[in-house]
């Protein structure tokens, strides 16, 4: 079995999840080859005289706002949703021309890729929930992201320090809610420190004195950040899945996240994170003091966070999904 992964980088999650598929297909046994395209295609799509297809592919694996360009190939065709931009929540994120380009050519792309997909995967029940709304007759398979919780792993020993070290990882958006973090930290105050990635670096962000701003990170670097941080703060707004709410919680780490689109399928409040209302500083500062003055809490938090993690979102299961699925579709062809 070969699959195709032809893919327009947009230095995403969903590069991530291309590049980790793809990566563990081929440990397994199973030939996969990813095409990258630039970030520019999304606006001008792929022509059919852009495209080659490689040598001996089985499977076509595409993102569901362009796969509607290789259908001429006549290959069995899985389209993956990673969050709808057409959920009226996602619109409070989107600038006047965003909102224009996802309503009159991202739903029209994404239109013709599900109506030319043999199978259309999505990465959590909530967006499974909003293809089907948006998109009548789609009938989504719900495969959840997984992580490689061999890397993601926690320290030997949990270590209670002075100063609390909290950790934000994502880049500097609205949606992220990283206009939340300078006002939860002038909250806190002295014995709490925030230790922020560089992604924040492109834009002017003023945090208090209790912050730092680190540099690019590496996948041993981010790694290292996590496993000697004491609490990740999410305060994302949207999420179609929450790759860094998965990661620090392999990491053994709680997350303090806000209620909202896909966070709920990942954290159980109160027993492997802390779930606040979205946009709530005052309750994120409240549970991150009241995880301070605990320990144990976060101790027994972060144990649980590692069980679930390891159970629900490693990388094996969501591979072993996808190979199941890949096999079906092939054994069904004439």
């Amino acid at each position: 079995m070969k699959v195709w992964f032809p893919t327009i980088k947009t230095n995403s999650g969903s590069d991530k999840f291309v590049e980790r598929l793809a990566q563990s297909l081929s440990s397994i046994g199973i030939e996969a080859e990813i095409t990258w395209y630039p970030h520019w295609r999304e606006i001008i799509p792929l022509r059919k005289r852009d495209i080659f297809l490689p040598v001996n592919v089985d499977i076509i694996h595409v993102n569901s706002w362009h796969g509607y360009v290789f259908s001429h190939f006549g290959k069995p065709i899985v389209s993956t949703c990673h969050h709808s931009v057409h959920d009226k929540y996602y619109k409070h994120f989107s600038s006047f021309l965003q909102k224009f380009y996802y309503k009159f050519l991202v739903y029209r792309f994404e239109k013709k890729t599900f109506s030319h997909s043999t199978v259309t995967t999505v990465v959590s029940e909530y967006t499974s929930s909003l293809v089907t709304q948006h998109f009548p007759g789609v009938y989504p398979v719900v495969i959840l992201n997984g992580i490689d919780t061999s890397f993601y792993k926690p320290i030997k020993e949990y270590q209670n320090t002075k100063t609390l070290r909290i950790l934000y990882v994502g880049n500097a958006s609205r949606r992220k809610g990283t206009d939340l973090l300078a006002p939860i930290m002038k909250q806190l105050g002295e014995g709490f420190e925030l230790r922020y990635s560089a992604g924040l670096s492109t834009k002017n962000l003023s945090i208090e004195g209790n912050c730092t701003k680190l540099e690019s990170l590496s996948d041993a670097d981010l790694l290292r950040e996590y496993q000697s941080c004491d609490i990740v703060l999410f305060p994302s707004r949207y999420e179609g899945f929450g790759y860094v709410a998965c990661e620090a919680m392999s990491c053994g780490k709680v997350v303090v996240a806000c209620r909202n689109t896909a966070l709920p399928e990942l954290i159980d409040h109160g027993k492997t994170g802390i779930l606040c209302a979205t946009d709530d500083v005052n309750g994120m500062v409240d549970a991150i003091r009241q995880l301070a003055e605990n320990f144990e809490l976060r101790k027994n938090i972060g144990r649980n966070a590692r069980v679930i993690a390891e159970e629900r979102f490693n990388e094996s299961r969501m591979v072993n999904e996808y190979v199941l699925l890949y096999e079906k579709l092939l054994c069904s062809l004439p």
